[in-house]
């Protein structure tokens, strides 16, 4: 072996290991950047949902929306109008989060009892009224998140390995 074939297997052994080295900082700075893009847009959500000022609660104790007959009175418009407006919003917030703009975790972990409240109590509700107004995909992205949750809860409950053994 020459001093020149040393020479060559040294340069090759420091342009191999040269490329190592950058493909593993470049995957370490892809991480870090996609870390600090998660970590935004759960800042970026949580704003979102802290800055909503409504009582879902008071929304849902008030008397069910009438499905099913015309509204008589103003209590019931009044009502009718928050039930719409919560509904629309929880819409708005599932169409993020299938844009990926909004954080699913930190939305279900907010507000996950309340879609899947204000589902079960006015399902009805929003199958007649997308009849009503002949709009068929009214609410679509708020029924496919609560009932792809409430599976998920369903499946979580039915799992022997998260019961308690009494």
């Amino acid at each position: 072996m020459t001093v020149f074939d040393s020479f060559r297997f040294l340069t090759e052994v420091l342009i191999s290991t040269s490329i190592l080295f950058g493909i593993i900082l470049f995957y370490r700075y892809m991480m870090m950047k996609r870390m600090g893009v998660n970590r935004e847009k759960r800042k970026y959500t949580l704003e979102l949902c802290l800055s909503d000022k409504r009582v879902y609660e008071n929304i849902l104790s008030k008397k069910k929306v009438p499905y099913y007959k015309q509204i008589e009175n103003t209590e019931e418009t009044l009502a009718l109008d928050e039930v719409n407006e919560a509904l629309a919003y929880f819409e708005k917030i599932s169409i993020g989060m299938t844009t990926k703009i909004y954080d699913e975790h930190v939305i279900r972990m907010y507000y996950g009892k309340y879609f899947l409240m204000f589902y079960d109590f006015y399902k009805y509700y929003i199958m007649k009224y997308r009849e009503q107004i002949d709009l068929p995909f009214l609410y679509i992205e708020f029924e496919k998140y609560v009932k792809r949750w409430h599976q998920e809860s369903e499946t979580y409950a039915n799992d022997r390995r998260f019961k308690d053994e009494w």
